[in-house]
């Protein structure tokens, strides 16, 4: 063997090793939520001025709702008296996935789906009359997957803190 293709080789063999291992390390793919701190992009206690960095905002199209309630594209933000996020709120089916507890919940997941994954801190399928909702708490607050006449049958999830 050539003695200038010894060193070629190895290095070759080690690049192979650092990318199989970086490979079996890959994150889930989808968006991490936090119950009670945050849903992929959006953290809670973010301002409206941060909230318009991840998309533009604009009133809830029902007025009636008040200043404290805004969308942006697929996203609804309820703000506090000082103009924290407190709750957000999306269609599943129109995240990239999302990842609680180490479980990915698919973007065309039903709360059926939801409820077979057995995610860590989650409660089962609770039946009420606006809707299913699957509860997940944590030591900052809460998130839900929800699904019926309020969400239009389709599952959402939300993320919001206790204080």
């Amino acid at each position: 063997m050539n003695p200038l293709a010894r060193p070629l080789l190895a290095a070759l063999c080690a690049l192979l090793v650092t990318i199989n291992a970086s490979a079996l390390r890959a994150p889930t793919p989808g968006w991490t939520l936090e119950p009670g701190r945050a849903l992929g992009p959006v953290v809670l206690g973010m301002s409206r001025a941060e909230l318009a960095r991840v998309g533009p905002v604009s009133p809830h199209p029902a007025g009636s709702l008040g200043p404290n309630v805004l969308v942006s594209r697929a996203w609804t933000y309820f703000l506090d008296a000082q103009g924290r996020l407190r709750t957000a709120r999306r269609p599943l089916a129109l995240t990239p996935g999302v990842v609680i507890a180490g479980r990915r919940v698919a973007p065309a997941s039903t709360l059926n789906d939801i409820a077979r994954l057995r995610i860590a801190g989650c409660t089962p399928i609770q039946r009420r009359v606006g809707g299913n909702v699957i509860t997940c708490r944590a030591r900052w607050g809460w998130s839900h997957f929800t699904e019926g006449a309020v969400s239009r049958g389709r599952v959402e999830v939300d993320v919001s803190r206790d204080r």
